[in-house]
């Protein structure tokens, strides 16, 4: 029996390897731990008002600093809300597939629309000369693993292939954002 893995003994490997990892004791971790999105257990329960509930291990990987990221997701986040204005409603964003991933999936309209959104920083040149035929054909395998693997997606009787190219100033404003509705 002593080879047998048990919620609890699961509890205590990961509290002792988060306590190291952090340098924060099992008693704060109890205090501080972050309930799951859309479970309310005990330690909900017991929370003493007031007291935040702080994660120190996030379940979601924290976003890159790297300002290459940092630009593609304000990109990407520009032209969300540019869809959304357009009465498009956003399905998926970042979904990924073996192939890489597709940066924006929308629906409206009748139509499901996938989305490839470039971003440049202006002076560095157009958002469409990383747009070609290899990361085209590659979008449109994106595509059809999406199509294969989502079943609860809305239906539509068309399917496009939309690139947006967004270009930010130094500072991440806005310079200009351009949409090719069925670029490909």
């Amino acid at each position: 029996m002593e080879n047998v893995v048990t919620r609890e003994s699961m509890g205590a490997t990961l509290r002792t390897v988060v306590c190291r990892r952090t340098g924060v004791s099992a008693t704060q971790l109890r205090r501080r731990r972050a309930p799951f999105a859309g479970r309310v257990g005990p330690a909900q329960r017991r929370r003493e008002p007031g007291v935040s509930g702080h994660a120190i291990v996030p379940s979601v990987r924290a976003m890159s600093t790297d300002q290459r990221h940092v630009l593609g997701f304000r990109g990407e986040t520009l032209a969300a809300v540019h869809l959304e204005r357009l009465g498009y409603a956003i399905i998926a964003r970042n979904h990924r597939t073996r192939w890489g991933e597709l940066d924006v999936v929308a629906h409206g309209h009748d139509v499901l629309v996938f989305c490839e959104v470039k971003s440049r920083r202006q002076g560095s040149g157009s958002p469409f000369d990383a747009f070609r035929g290899p990361k085209q054909h590659q979008v449109r395998r994106m595509a059809a693993a999406y199509l294969v693997e989502v079943i609860d997606r809305p239906t539509a009787s068309e399917v496009r292939f939309d690139a947006i190219g967004v270009v930010l100033d130094a500072h991440g404003a806005l310079v200009s954002l351009d949409h090719l509705e069925g670029a490909f």
